[in-house]
């Protein structure tokens, strides 16, 4: 069953503060990875920030609708 329908994807996707990169920054400092999987990525706003973190990240949601609003 979808949780979220295309119309609500979008907006989730539109309108989520970003704020993923700036608290990954304080949480990792200068730490760095070779892979991240972030599962329940939703529309991937915290997998690209977690990219930054490492050279491999990869996102994994469930809601297709979600993952179609994906970066």
């Amino acid at each position: 069953m979808e949780i979220y329908d295309a119309y609500t994807a979008c907006h989730y996707n539109a309108f989520r503060p970003p704020l993923h990169g700036s608290i990954l920054r304080q949480c990792l400092g200068q730490d760095s990875f070779s892979k991240v999987l972030d599962i329940g990525c939703g529309a991937g706003h915290s997998t690209v920030a977690l990219a930054e973190f490492c050279q491999k990240a990869v996102g994994f949601d469930v809601s297709q609708s979600t993952l179609q609003q994906a970066l």
